[in-house]
């Protein structure tokens, strides 16, 4: 007994000099035959050097914390905490965008 129709086959040529083919097979209730991804995807990868982190702390040391502490609401309190850090982030801490390749590792998170 043979069941036709079940799976659905691709050929890919190696983005390397090579002269073997990739055959994928995708089952057909899938909604589609296997597409790789076409746009590199943008991340975006913090610069931890020494001396951006000692900038940083510089800067946490010598803000005026006023603002953040006149809230009388905890609630608000946080905000204004977080609109300050994100703040001194942005301003001490560079930033570069790195567009991902299809043959880079996947990129895990390591920040904290």
């Amino acid at each position: 007994m043979q069941k036709r129709n079940l799976f659905c086959s691709t050929v890919h040529r190696s983005l390397l000099k090579t002269k073997h083919l990739a055959v994928v097979t995708v089952d057909v209730n899938n909604a589609g035959p296997f597409k790789p991804p076409r746009s590199r995807p943008a991340v975006k990868l913090y610069d931890h050097g020494d001396h951006n982190i000692d900038r940083l702390s510089r800067s946490v040391a010598l803000y005026d914390w006023s603002y953040v502490k006149s809230a009388t609401v905890i609630t608000t309190m946080y905000a204004r905490f977080l609109e300050a850090i994100s703040q001194l982030l942005l301003y001490n801490i560079p930033v570069n965008v790195v567009r991902l390749g299809l043959r880079d590792p996947p990129l895990y998170d390591t920040t904290y």
